[in-house]
């Protein structure tokens, strides 16, 4: 385990995690945590464990949590935040609270992954999120997703062939 954030501001690169099964997130070795909210460090993406920063980032079985808050006492605590496209997300279990996934920008895709949170806990403004084949885990009576787009632009969320627990 990997305690504090990491900004990942290279392009086209690939970061694989330890696992003992690279189809899933279920037997991931690897995990990155922080408890960092987005009022201490000053906006959401700030406060994420891992910020992704680059274009064409992909992430392969890798535990990314944000471990700041309770369902009871919660508070944007971001676990990834993108802000950049071409990204993908493949096996990895990305943990949180309130705000657990940032997909802000680009397009991006998250599958066989274990998504969790309690209230709008994916979210953005400017992405189109595909997540497919992936467990969604919601730990109290809340929103999953909250797009920030507006009613003109061409970006989406599409939820394909995946689990929706809680």
């Amino acid at each position: 385990t990997y305690t504090g954030q990491v900004a990942i501001s290279r392009s086209n690169i690939a970061i694989y995690g330890e696992t003992t099964t690279p189809a899933t997130y279920t037997g991931n070795k690897v995990t990155f945590a922080a408890a960092v909210t987005a009022s201490q460090a000053g906006n959401n993406d700030a406060s994420g464990t891992i910020r992704v920063l680059a274009t064409g980032v992909k992430l392969y079985n890798l535990n990314i949590a944000n471990t700041y808050g309770t369902v009871t006492n919660k508070t944007q605590a971001i676990a990834l935040s993108v802000q950049a496209g071409q990204f993908g997300c493949y096996g990895c279990k990305i943990t949180g609270i309130q705000d657990t996934l940032l997909a802000n920008k680009g397009a991006q895709v998250y599958a066989q992954s274990y998504i969790s949170g309690s209230t709008d806990f994916i979210f953005g403004s400017s992405a189109s999120i595909w997540i497919t084949k992936s467990i969604i885990q919601t730990l109290a009576n809340g929103y999953i997703t909250a797009s920030g787009r507006s009613s003109e632009d061409a970006n989406y969320y599409v939820i394909d062939q995946s689990t929706i627990q809680g």
